[in-house]
Order: C-alpha cells, then structure tokens, then sequence
C-alpha cells in the first residue's frame, strides 16, 4: 500500500493552523493508501505546540516534530526526515486544500512512474487588488505563488516556471539521493526570500528527473495584503538577486525604476 507524507511547515501562525488542520482532517480517501500528516514547527513563539496537540487527540495520523533552526529550508527538512512514506507532499500552512488532492496524488502515483509532481496553485486575492495584478498572475509567480499550466498532464520542460513549495510532490528516494532543500535559500533564511523549490526543481531536472504537472491536484492560495505592494515586489526582486547569485547563474540585464523591473510596473 502506497503511504504518503504530507509535510506542512509552520511559524508563529497558530490561528491559520486551525484551518489547515481541519482541512487536512476532511481530505477524501478510497482507503487503498495510507497516509500521515507532519506538522514542523519552526521555532515558533505562539502557542503553535498547544493547537497541533489538541489536534493529535483527534487524529492519529498528525504527528509533531520542532525544528529550532529558522528557515522553510531547514523546516522542510526536519519534516524529510521524520516523514516515513515513500510519497512526500508538500504545503503551506495557509493553503486551503481541495478534498480529492490526497485521492489524486495516490490516484497519480498508481498510474505513473514519476519522481515529482507540481500541482496547480491559484490565487485567493484580498480585496481592492488592483486588477493590472489580477491580471498579471503569470507574471509576478515569483512573488506571489501563483502556478497553472494548463488543463492537461504533462512532463515539465525548460519552457515552463517551475512548481512552488505550496503544491509540490517528490519521491523520497529523490532526497536519498541529492540531499534537502538549500538552507540558504527560502522564507526565514538570511539571504533569500525563496527559491528553495525552484533551485530544487532545477537541480532534479539537470539530473533527468520525472516531473510532471498534474493539474488535478489542487491548493487555493490565499494572497496576503502586503504581497500586493510595490514595496514588497521591490524587495523580492533584490533577494531574487541574492538567488541568482547563490545559483551561480547571471540574470539578464533589466531595465529598472527605483529598483523595480519595468515589467512590474
């Protein structure tokens, strides 16, 4: 029987916990797959401990680990190694997640030979969003982790952005094989903002990895008010500088105004 990890990383969001748990308590399930649920909390300072356990009096299959070390990075890994199925999924803790995304993961894994998927993420935007950003949402899928592919399965090319860490699937035998996440890179780090999934993803596509697009397997992303400010896209793009650097790559010259992509603007 196919057993799936899904590993959701947390800190200092105690009341967004609430909803995730109890979105991941209804998922649907056949019962031809077993599954767990690793919540990492990463250092935080809320009562993040207290909801989690009152959880795990209700459902068996949540389990608890702490991880002191600041970073989604080093969360993430935390969660890797405690988690003991062969199937690792991946989520934010405030994603709202749809009931048949566990079913066709399993569903997925059946059919397929794969050894990481990236599901569809689309957006939830607060209210008086301008709509040049609504619009936009291929664009800014940096900033804001927004990723749709299309209707239809198919193998990732070098064509296409890559999955976000709010939706993504990857054998354990991958993590075996080339390690975790880069501690440097990603949200709590101290040089990047992200692109821990997006370096990942690029690492085990340089290796000839199978990733595919499933489009089936759905999360909502909640946007929040500060990710639809030119400050914080600014500010992303510099620690997107921080990435490339990181990366060894060299980012094509951009035209800018007061720091920002002209095609932000």
């Amino acid at each position: 029987m196919i057993k799936i990890s899904i590993i959701v990383c947390t800190y200092n969001r105690s009341k967004d916990l609430v909803k995730i748990l109890e979105n991941l308590s209804c998922l649907n399930s056949d019962g031809s797959f077993d599954h767990e649920i690793i919540l990492v909390d990463n250092n935080s300072k809320d009562d993040t401990k207290e909801i989690v356990g009152s959880y795990i009096l209700k459902n068996n299959k949540i389990r608890y680990v702490f991880e002191p070390k600041q970073g989604i990075s080093h969360a993430r890994n935390a969660g890797i190694s405690h988690a003991k199925g062969e199937i690792l999924a991946f989520t934010d803790d405030d994603v709202i997640i749809e009931k048949d995304w566990l079913q066709n993961i399993a569903d997925f894994a059946k059919d397929h030979d794969f050894d990481a998927v990236g599901g569809k993420v689309l957006l939830s935007f607060p209210p008086q969003t301008p709509q040049w950003m609504k619009e936009g949402q291929d664009v800014f899928w940096g900033p804001i982790p927004y990723h749709y592919l299309g209707e239809t399965v198919k193998l990732y090319d070098h064509t296409m952005n890559s999955f976000v860490g709010a939706n993504m699937i990857i054998k354990q035998n991958v993590f075996k094989e080339i390690g975790g996440f880069d501690p440097e890179l990603g949200p709590g780090s101290k040089i990047s903002m992200g692109g821990e999934d997006t370096a990942f993803f690029s690492k085990i596509q340089k290796l000839n990895k199978k990733i595919y697009y499933n489009p089936n397997i759905i999360v909502h992303h909640p946007v929040e008010k500060n990710r639809i400010t030119l400050k914080f896209i600014a500010k992303w793009c510099f620690s997107f500088g921080y990435y490339l650097i990181i990366m060894n790559r060299n980012p094509k010259p951009l035209v800018c105004y007061c720091g920002i992509p002209r095609y932000f603007q």
